[in-house]
């Protein structure tokens, strides 16, 4: 990811994985945040892992207890943002990892919970208006079906 964040460029032709160290170190933060939480959503949604067997007490532990933390410490990261990403005024790879999860799950209609997770992010004002923003973002690539997980 990191690779591509380097090689392309956002809407305004800013790097989505910039050379700036300080803006690298938080963008890693968060990828590496949401590398953990993928095991809180993998523990239920995915088959081949081995806590699946258990995956309705997994998902019961993600709706009480993962997931509010996740967005909590997204609505905080987000108050201190300048701009309408993660990080400011320009999108990063940071995003498009974070906008995976949500694609996976809340926004997405093929989803069996996408309703739950929705009606819980709307308790966070922060993240509802990031989400909105990253919908409307990568409306065309989701619409083409090419945004696959």
């Amino acid at each position: 990811m990191r690779y591509i964040g380097k090689t392309f460029r956002g809407k305004s032709g800013e790097f989505l994985y910039p050379a700036d160290a300080e803006l690298m170190y938080k963008i890693d933060q968060i990828l590496e945040r949401n590398n953990e939480f993928a095991g809180a959503y993998s523990n239920f949604s995915n088959p081949v892992w081995p806590a699946y067997k258990n995956k309705d007490v997994h998902f019961v532990s993600y709706i009480s207890k993962s997931y509010p933390e996740y967005l909590q410490k997204l609505e905080d990261r987000l108050s201190k943002s300048e701009g309408p990403y993660l990080l400011g005024k320009h999108m990063t790879i940071a995003d498009c990892s974070t906008g995976a999860i949500f694609f996976k799950t809340s926004h997405n209609d093929n989803y069996e919970h996408n309703l739950i997770l929705k009606v819980m992010i709307n308790k966070y004002p922060k993240v509802t208006v990031y989400l909105n923003k990253l919908s409307e973002d990568f409306k065309d690539l989701v619409a083409s079906n090419k945004f696959t997980f």
